[in-house]
């Protein structure tokens, strides 16, 4: 059995998870492009800003295996705190060994005063949404919605 750990990203993990993010975007594709410089955008937020986005390294054993991206933001209308799961990533060989839902229950049970757990997936993703779906999560009724120019430049 393979020895799963999760731990918070360090700048000594760049290049395992650059390598990670390129292959979740390589994988599925749909959306905007990945860019070296929105992982080095993100990794240094998770390091300045932890209580806005964090990085979480899953390893098996000494290998890394996986990461999660987990963003943090207050609901008025849940009245609490939202996680939003915003990437999770476990590489093709490492599947179907319970790492990707032993990361997922570690972080429900980590963060027990969230109100709601939130993500994301693409519709052609099958396996993930049956995945997400035997975890317990359900397909939102509200539709989501976005305001922007692709990149994150917003002009009004």
């Amino acid at each position: 059995m393979l020895d799963i750990t999760f731990t918070h990203y360090a700048e000594s993990d760049f290049n395992d998870l650059r390598e990670m993010i390129f292959g979740l975007y390589e994988e599925d594709s749909y959306g905007l492009p990945m860019t070296e410089e929105k992982i080095i955008k993100t990794s240094s937020q998770s390091i300045c800003h932890p209580e806005k986005v964090q990085i979480y390294m899953i390893r098996g054993g000494e290998a890394s295996i996986g990461y999660g991206i987990l963003v943090f933001s207050w609901s008025n209308e849940y009245g609490g705190d939202i996680i939003y799961i915003d990437e999770l990533y476990i590489k093709k060989e490492y599947r179907n060994r319970k790492a990707g839902s032993r990361f997922i229950r570690y972080i429900l049970e980590s963060n027990k005063n969230a109100v709601q757990f939130a993500l994301e997936t693409t519709p052609a993703n099958k396996d993930a949404l049956r995945f997400y779906k035997s975890l317990g999560f359900e397909v939102s009724p509200n539709a989501y919605m976005i305001y922007g120019v692709p990149g994150g430049n917003m002009k009004g």
